[in-house]
C-alpha cells in the first residue's frame, strides 16, 4: 500500500494537484475536506469533538486502506495542532509494510491571494477570502512549512500547472 500525502497551506493547489495525480495513476483520492465539512456540519468547525472525530475517521479509514491494500492519495494542512496526528499516519503506514510518500506544495504570496478567491475553494467550504487567509497566517505560520520528515518531495506551484506538477511527482516516486 502506497499513501500519498500533499500538504502545505491553504490554497498551494493540494486538491487541484491530487486530482491530476489520480487521474494519472491508480490511486483514490481522498481529500481534507471530505470528512471535515461533513463533521463540521454536525458538530461546528471550532468544535473539539469535530476535531476528534476527524482524526479517529481519518485514521480507521488510512487502516482499513492498508489492510485492503488501497493506495491513497491524501490532502491536508499540517500544523502544530494535528503534526503529531500526520506523524502517527506516516508511522501507522510504515509500520504495515506501507509507504508513504511525502508532497509539499508552496506558492508565492501574490498568487495565493488570487487563488483564495476562487468560487471552487467557496464550494468546498475552504478558505475564500483574503481576511480569512490573513487570519490563518497569523495563527498557524508553521502551515506554511515543510515538516521535518526524511524524503519530500517539494514543489512551488505559483506558475506550474496542477498537470505538470501531478508529473514531476509520477517521475520523484517513480509511480505507474
Amino acid at each position: 500500500m502506497q499513501l500519498i500525502l500533499i500538504y502545505g497551506a491553504p490554497g498551494t493547489g493540494k486538491l487541484t494537484v491530487a486530482k491530476a495525480l489520480s487521474k494519472k495513476i491508480n490511486f483514490t483520492l481522498f481529500h481534507n475536506h471530505i470528512i471535515l465539512n461533513a463533521l463540521s456540519e454536525v458538530f461546528g468547525y471550532d468544535s473539539d469533538i469535530r476535531r476528534t472525530l476527524e482524526k479517529e475517521f481519518r485514521l480507521r479509514i488510512i487502516e482499513e486502506a492498508i489492510k485492503a491494500n488501497i493506495n491513497i492519495i491524501l490532502t491536508g494542512v499540517i500544523t502544530r495542532d494535528n503534526e503529531e496526528f500526520y506523524r502517527i499516519i506516516i508511522t501507522t503506514v510504515s509500520h504495515n509494510n506501507g509507504e508513504c510518500l511525502l508532497v509539499y506544495l508552496s506558492v508565492n504570496k501574490d498568487v495565493l491571494e488570487k487563488r483564495i478567491e476562487e468560487d471552487s475553494r467557496k464550494k468546498l467550504k475552504k478558505i475564500s477570502t483574503k481576511k480569512r487567509l490573513e487570519e490563518w497566517l497569523r495563527q498557524y505560520p508553521e502551515s506554511f512549512e515543510k515538516i521535518d520528515f526524511p524524503n519530500h518531495f517539494s514543489v512551488d506551484t505559483t506558475i506550474m500547472s496542477p498537470t505538470k506538477v501531478a508529473d514531476n511527482i509520477i517521475r520523484y516516486y517513480n509511480l505507474t
